[in-house]
């Protein structure tokens, strides 16, 4: 949730019935955030989650390429957690972490949500496996009966191998392996559907944009990103543009990303572990901080 739309969220949200719904402002880019993290200030951190997540009515921390999107202003990103943000002094490493730590010491009911670097590009397992390892020894500390501390969602877009689409590949199972062995992770999979569906692409042009800075032509890395994506208000906030696109049955991109959809839906444990709890006094949770 943009916390400059928050109002519409929630009215989507009291229209959408039967599924289970959670509004989560996002913190991963906000300038604030990372300058309380930069020096080392949890507790200025904290202060400041707690202020914006009572004016939005949000339920939880989310993480959106961390560090990457703020580094997008500047037609840059952030494709490893080492990067560094262009004139903050800070990187995904800091800010997971940080955002980690201010989680715990509010003891909010649901973990820091996180929507990883390096999304849907060949190769970018390593730096999935790399955010997961950072949850590593810290505990849960909540009255909700919460036991993880990060939930990685979409992990399909994120369990890629090979050096380009043409060497693509499946690490679905590297990915599960080490997700099966940890108890304070959760992940959803961010499926594929088999049928006519639409998607929302971060890569794609707004077709009808809000006034914007004009980004540089060549980025970090020489990669040429200064027309696939337009530097608008709620891009920076949310992380993607609102741009829908239809999928069909026969789209190469459809079929390349059921491979690991499977292969993570094949990797799970019996029990459904991995799949994400509902902590007992989530829905109460949610209600009484509305109220």
């Amino acid at each position: 949730m943009p916390p400059i739309h928050a109002p519409h969220v929630h009215e989507e949200i009291h229209d959408t019935p039967i599924i289970d719904e959670a509004a989560l402002p996002v913190f991963g880019n906000n300038w604030f955030v990372m300058e309380y993290i930069q020096k080392g200030e949890i507790e200025n951190t904290a202060a400041y989650i707690a202020w914006l997540l009572k004016a939005t009515k949000g339920y939880g921390i989310k993480i959106v390429n961390p560090g990457g999107t703020a580094a997008w202003a500047w037609g840059m990103n952030c494709l490893d957690l080492e990067d560094k943000v262009p004139y903050f002094d800070v990187t995904p490493h800091q800010i997971l972490t940080g955002l980690m730590q201010a989680n715990e010491y509010l003891g909010l009911p649901h973990s820091i949500h996180v929507h990883q670097n390096d999304l849907g590009n060949p190769g970018n397992y390593p730096v999935t496996l790399a955010s997961l390892k950072l949850a590593e020894g810290v505990k849960a500390k909540n009255k909700f009966g919460r036991e993880q501390v990060m939930h990685s969602t979409h992990l399909q877009f994120h369990s890629y191998g090979g050096d380009s689409w043409a060497t693509f590949c499946s690490k679905a199972k590297e990915v599960m392996d080490y997700v099966n062995k940890q108890k304070n992770i959760t992940i959803d999979l961010g499926c594929v559907t088999l049928d006519e569906t639409t998607y929302d692409d971060s890569r794609r042009p707004v077709r009808t944009p809000p006034p914007c800075i004009e980004p540089p032509q060549v980025g970090k890395r020489g990669r040429r990103n200064g027309n696939c994506r337009r530097r608008c208000p709620v891009y920076l906030q949310q992380g993607c543009c609102p741009e829908r696109h239809p999928v069909g049955n026969r789209s190469r991109t459809c079929a390349v990303q059921q491979g690991p959809d499977a292969d993570l839906y094949h990797h799970r444990p019996p029990e459904c572990r991995s799949i994400h709890p509902v902590p007992a006094g989530h829905q109460v949770a949610h209600e009484q901080r509305l109220a």
